[in-house]
């Protein structure tokens, strides 16, 4: 029962947060064809904006989830900790990694990947709470075909038709396309248009494009989601760095906040650089003195396809808007010698 729930909280925690990047998107896989196309609309005018299909009955919509052929995330600590964390303290935690420059992990796709670093041994005891701290800023590399012809475009690469598409800047931008600029994460790219994907009549080669999550929230609250650099007056997070309350999951209630480099509260979108995440579980974890562990990372269905349609006879193929990142899922294998 430990192993299961242990297994389970950690890999809620950032299945979780892949909602909390997207907040507003729908978490569904696309379908594809026999060829491994993704399925589009010829016509997404007709049928009020939709242009893929995903894997909810097939219905229609204007996005759906793909893998991605890499992933690189950034891991600071993992750790069980015996008080509520998402007020940021962590002193009562014992950590399964806990590394102050952070661990740079690339996952590719078809490919085991465990995590390069030695795992800390957690002290027996009982556990009520698991807390995860994480870079906000992710990388992709995708590619993939649709059925229909699509439109992309930006102010580096133009603007091109085709049924191929791919990652084609760096980046990095904001979960709205928005520019910014971080402290700790470089400036996002200048202006709405720099879009990251590009599409063709043959295939391209990807490139490392990166996303930064500088807004939790669910709602145009006038926090981090109006973020534009050099216009910080309005973007002050609330006390504890933007803090959401994500309610009650399967195996506890689930907080995220955005923090400074520093560990501290994030104050604005400019100094955001980690998230922590933090499930109070519903059940103690048990730990004792031969407990083992093993990190391993999935990435499925993480990369975020949002199509926009026009829905006029001088537009008639559906526009690539952009490319999201959502956080790989943990797996932390348990085990009793």
């Amino acid at each position: 029962m430990y192993l299961r729930l242990l297994v389970s909280s950690i890999f809620l925690i950032l299945t979780l947060t892949s909602t909390v990047a997207n907040a507003n998107h729908d978490q569904w896989g696309c379908v594809k064809d026999a060829s491994g196309k993704i399925i589009t609309l010829d016509a997404p005018g007709d049928v009020n904006g939709a242009v893929v299909r995903n894997v909810d009955g097939g219905s229609l919509d204007r996005a759906c989830n793909e893998d991605p052929l890499e992933t690189w995330i950034k891991i600071y600590k993992i750790g069980l900790c015996k008080q509520d964390t998402s007020h940021n303290d962590l002193s009562s935690c014992q950590f399964i990694v806990n590394s102050t420059e952070g661990i740079e992990h690339t996952i590719k796709k078809f490919t085991s990947s465990p995590i390069n670093t030695d795992i800390l041994t957690i002290k027996p005891g009982s556990y009520d709470y698991v807390a995860v701290v994480i870079s906000n800023k992710f990388g992709s590399k995708i590619s993939f075909e649709t059925t229909n012809t699509i439109e992309s475009g930006n102010p580096y690469t133009g603007y091109n038709l085709g049924k191929h598409c791919w990652s084609s800047l760096p980046g990095p931008t904001t979960i709205n396309n928005n520019d910014t600029l971080f402290l700790d994460h470089a400036q996002a790219v200048v202006g709405a248009d720099a879009y990251l994907m590009e599409c063709n009549t043959s295939p391209g080669t990807p490139q490392w494009t990166y996303e930064i999550l500088n807004d939790l929230s669910r709602e145009d609250d006038w926090k981090l989601g109006m973020c534009h650099h050099p216009d910080t007056n309005a973007n002050q997070t609330d006390a504890e760095g933007d803090r959401q309350d994500y309610g009650f999951i399967k195996n506890g209630n689930f907080f995220v906040n955005l923090l400074k480099m520093d560990n501290s509260f994030a104050t604005a979108c400019e100094n955001s650089a980690k998230l922590l995440m933090t499930t109070a579980l519903n059940e103690t974890f048990t730990v004792t003195n031969k407990t083992l562990y093993q990190l391993n990372f999935q990435q499925d269905n993480i990369n975020f396809i949002e199509f926009l349609s026009w829905g006029e006879a001088a537009y008639p193929d559906p526009f690539l808007w952009k490319i999201g990142i959502d956080i790989p899922k943990l797996y932390l294998s348990v085990s009793e010698p």
